[in-house]
């Protein structure tokens, strides 16, 4: 079943260290009021590259059959910045 989805693009994930992890997050409308399971992917030190077309077109299909997709962007000169 195919259900609707949102989409943070600038999310900040704060660990127990207080470091801030960059991420960009697609999540299911149900993951609003159940958990849903989760697919992590890291990638430092990019954003915006030529694989943003592939992210595009695959982790809304993710999030559109209940599952979190967070991409999780840590840049550790930027960290704290937004980007």
């Amino acid at each position: 079943m195919v259900e609707s989805f949102r989409s943070l693009e600038h999310a900040w994930i704060e660990m127990p260290d207080g470091v801030r992890l960059a991420a960009r997050i697609w999540l299911p409308s149900s993951a609003l009021t159940k958990p849903a399971p989760a697919v992590f992917e890291y990638i430092p030190y990019r954003k915006v590259d030529m694989v943003r077309a592939r992210d595009e077109r695959n982790h809304p299909y993710l999030a559109e059959n209940g599952y979190e997709f967070v991409e999780h962007l840590l840049n550790h000169y930027k960290q704290n910045l937004i980007f």
